[in-house]
């Protein structure tokens, strides 16, 4: 090619983009549809890895221990709540009831 010509001079020269009415958009909307109906069969899928997966986990927690370990940990945190204790001596970190750390601090905001 010479300088100075355009590519429309040269009629074995291909265009860079296909023409407009040469697109397959039939083909095109065929593939769309394909790899969506693959997207949303592989989702359903792993879903149900996942739920079937759950569901096995939950049946083999033992359920029998948990509600005694429950039991005590809410008597635990409620004496927490309820009872003065020494945190931290040398830091002098305690805990106090929590109706009285209430009443401390709404004293204190109100001045």
């Amino acid at each position: 090619m010479s300088a100075g010509h355009s590519p429309s001079e040269h009629p074995n020269t291909s265009p860079l983009r296909p023409e407009p009415d040469n697109l397959p958009v039939g083909f095109l909307a065929g593939f769309i549809i394909a790899i969506a109906a693959v997207m949303v069969f592989v989702a359903v899928v792993a879903r149900q890895l996942l739920y079937t997966t759950v569901q096995h986990q939950i049946e083999a927690v033992d359920t029998s221990v948990a509600p005694r370990q429950l039991s005590e940990l809410r008597s635990k945190e409620q004496a927490q709540l309820e009872n003065y204790d020494a945190v931290d001596v040398e830091k002098g970190l305690y805990r106090i009831p929590i109706d009285r750390a209430i009443d401390a601090y709404v004293q204190k905001a109100g001045q």
